[in-house]
């Protein structure tokens, strides 16, 4: 009886240490994406001021449905501000251009070139091919992951609908573009998708797990 009880005591013990270990890693995992929204948000911010013209006068980068502005660190911002104020503005535009659809809160850098299937793995955004850009026109295509955390990286696209609103902003425009078309694909079947066009047009990609282990979900949009 007594060795059965002290089993059973070590069995719960190790259970709670396994809990508080998975606990820790999923609280260090969050931090982790925190930390990188944070920064994103501050270089698109300064990104779309053009170095604070005056660094005295910043504005909170947005809400996001995981982070309040009371979260925000305002001597770290001060700090990214007079940093940025000393640089030069054409260190500061990073990547190809900047994906706003204000229906999902999503406000993201789309990276180009032979790096960016890094920022993919650290859920940010990225053409389909390494020479592609915007300033190009034609078939614009941006690829992300579908993160399991609400409201990080393209987690929420698959609430966008027909007719929906995006923004794309380079340095020197802001485009508008409207939803035309939502649909589900099989990932080997996606290529169609990614063919260019004589027309400009955008053309969202990322994984749908929660439909299939195989579907992608599509969006594509056309200049309003």
């Amino acid at each position: 009886m007594g060795k059965h009880f002290y089993l059973k005591k070590a069995g719960l013990v190790v259970c709670f240490i396994v809990i508080c270990i998975l606990f820790l890693y999923s609280l260090y995992k969050y931090m982790n994406v925190y930390n990188i929204e944070y920064n994103e948000q501050l270089q698109i911010q300064m990104m779309e001021q053009n170095l604070f013209p005056d660094i005295l006068d910043i504005q909170i980068p947005y809400d996001s449905h995981y982070i309040s502005a009371a979260d925000y660190d305002t001597e770290a911002i001060h700090e990214t501000k007079v940093s940025a104020a000393s640089s030069n503005s054409n260190h500061v535009w990073l990547g190809d251009c900047i994906l706003s659809i204000p229906k999902i809160n999503l406000n993201k850098v789309v990276y180009t070139g032979t790096e960016r299937l890094e920022h993919l793995k650290d859920y940010g955004l990225a053409t389909a091919a390494d020479t592609m850009k915007y300033e190009n026109g034609g078939n614009y295509i941006i690829c992300g992951h579908a993160s399991r955390l609400y409201g990080h990286s393209l987690n929420r696209i698959k609430e966008l609908d027909k007719e929906d609103t995006i923004y794309i902003k380079t340095k020197n425009s802001k485009d508008c573009y409207r939803v035309t078309k939502v649909s589900y694909e099989n990932m080997n079947e996606t290529s169609k998708y990614c063919s260019q066009t004589s027309q400009r047009q955008i053309t969202i990609i990322s994984c749908a797990k929660y439909v299939s282990k195989e579907s992608y979900i599509v969006i594509t949009a056309i200049p309003e």
